[in-house]
């Protein structure tokens, strides 16, 4: 019987993945978390193994002596550890543990896709922040040099036998990296959302929500000067919870929301549930995701199953993605149809749902 261990952080999708490996037969399947002290308890699942010891855990799986040990995510744990695995290794990767920015001088590894995540006047954000926050990134930094973080980094990666990835394209860029790779397909996803219906927004007044998370990748405030300029009057709901490591940054975006005329914006300082934040989306006339790479393609995927309008930088990879599979969206800078982002058409929204199955 084959065996596998997935090893997790605790977060709020791995529920998702237990399910899933539930309903295969004729393999002994075990998730061993990782639970760090200061992460909430997301998992509803009773069937899994906690770790706070990192080497205990990977003493753990080298007893078992499974056939493959699955990471869901690779960054959530020190490399070093994660190198000493002895079983072959399948990567499932969200995004961020294959991305960093080739133009920031305090980027402290290079992942495997190295390219440009953030916008100017995100870049003017990053950069306005005390001298003491810019010399413990160069600390830091020094730091990863000394305990050989980009050696671990690399030597973890070519470990890898099999690698899923959210979109097709990105295993193709890895590909080109490691030509060895072979693809493993893996979705997280969960049947419930599909059974949140279409709401028609009958406000005034547009009502957008920006982003998923406080990550700078995001590039919110060159979304937010874009709307300011073109004098758009709307509430805008931007999530805030995470991550954890970027309190300046965050500070200084809310400061900035506070010179806008014309858009009230809402920041989502705390944690919600899966449920109640999809049912936030479903509320909004529109999204506008101002990344370059994949990221937060579950809120993607839920705005074309209701329907809504979505809307890209040009120069995003998944803008380019999505209007090759002939999806209705939308170019934040030229797009006339902006202005009039109040609900979806009739059009849209049988695109939304005709999308979700073809993706998922």
């Amino acid at each position: 019987m084959l065996k596998i261990i997935n090893l997790a952080e605790n977060n709020k999708f791995i529920d998702f993945a237990i399910n899933q490996f539930n309903q295969l037969d004729n393999i002994d399947v075990s998730f061993y978390i990782l639970q760090k002290s200061f992460n909430p308890n997301f998992i509803r699942n009773k069937n899994i193994i906690y770790f706070t010891d990192e080497k205990k855990l990977i003493e753990t799986i080298n007893k078992e002596n499974p056939d493959y040990v699955i990471l869901h995510s690779f960054y959530f744990m020190h490399l070093k550890h994660l190198c000493k695995i002895k079983s072959k290794i399948i990567a499932c990767s969200w995004g961020y543990d294959i991305y960093s920015d080739s133009n920031n001088k305090y980027t402290q590894l290079t992942k495997i896709l190295d390219t440009k995540l953030y916008k100017d006047k995100t870049v003017k954000l990053l950069n306005d922040t005390p001298i003491i926050y810019k010399l413990s990134c160069l600390f830091r930094k020094v730091k990863h040099f000394f305990t050989r973080e980009q050696y671990w980094y690399n030597k973890l990666v070519n470990k890898f036998e099999y690698f899923s990835t959210i979109l097709p394209y990105e295993f193709d860029l890895i590909k080109q990296k490691l030509p060895s790779i072979k693809r493993f397909e893996f979705k997280y996803i969960n049947l419930v959302d599909n059974q949140i219906k279409f709401r028609e927004n009958k406000n005034k007044e547009p009502i957008i929500i920006i982003g998923n998370s406080a990550d700078p990748s995001n590039n919110h405030a060159d979304i937010l000067k874009l709307l300011e300029e073109r004098k758009i009057k709307c509430k805008a709901y931007i999530p805030f919870s995470y991550p954890y490591d970027v309190k300046y940054y965050k500070e200084n975006l809310k400061n900035y929301a506070k010179t806008l005329k014309y858009i009230d914006c809402i920041f989502l300082d705390n944690y919600i549930s899966r449920e109640n934040y999809f049912e936030l989306l479903n509320s909004c006339s529109c999204a506008i995701y101002g990344f370059t790479e994949q990221q937060a393609i579950g809120n993607i995927y839920q705005m074309f199953r209701t329907g809504k309008k979505v809307f890209f930088f040009k120069d995003s990879k998944m803008y380019n993605y999505f209007s090759k599979q002939k999806l209705n969206i939308f170019n934040i800078y030229v797009d006339k149809c902006f202005f009039e982002c109040y609900h979806a058409t009739i059009k849209q929204r049988g695109c939304g749902r005709f999308a979700v199955p073809f993706f998922m």
